[in-house]
């Protein structure tokens, strides 16, 4: 609720207490890197989420904030690895519906750093 009010100082200060409480708290991590994500702190961005994918290897979003995190830092190793891992969770989702196809384009600048990136849903 406070990064959604974009109080994001408050959000990471108690995703941070989440975290000091059980290590193992992967949507603490999750929203963390998210949160990052959102204040283009990429390298803890980058950071929180690889906490986060260790935690819950098989979550889509996870993989797709950390995809995002690290193509913008430009680590096209870790972004590799992450839009595969992204793929592939994600394709046991869209395997129970069907009925739904998204499209997804990733736009890279000449000098290698992602600018831009959006979808479309084939319903």
């Amino acid at each position: 609720m406070l990064a959604d009010e974009g109080r994001h100082d408050e959000a990471l200060a108690a995703y941070r207490e989440a975290v000091e409480l059980d290590a193992g708290n992967s949507h603490a991590w999750f929203n963390m890197a998210l949160v990052h994500k959102y204040n283009r702190a990429w390298e803890e961005a980058v950071r929180c989420g690889q906490r986060a994918a260790q935690l819950v290897a098989d979550d889509y979003p996870t993989w797709w904030n950390l995809g995002i995190a690290a193509t913008a830092l430009g680590d096209w190793s870790l972004a590799r690895k992450a839009w595969r891992r992204w793929e592939s969770t994600s394709r046991m989702v869209k395997g129970r519906s069907s009925r739904w196809r998204w499209d997804w384009w990733l736009f890279v600048s000449d000098r290698g750093g992602a600018v831009g990136l959006t979808s479309v849903c084939n319903a």
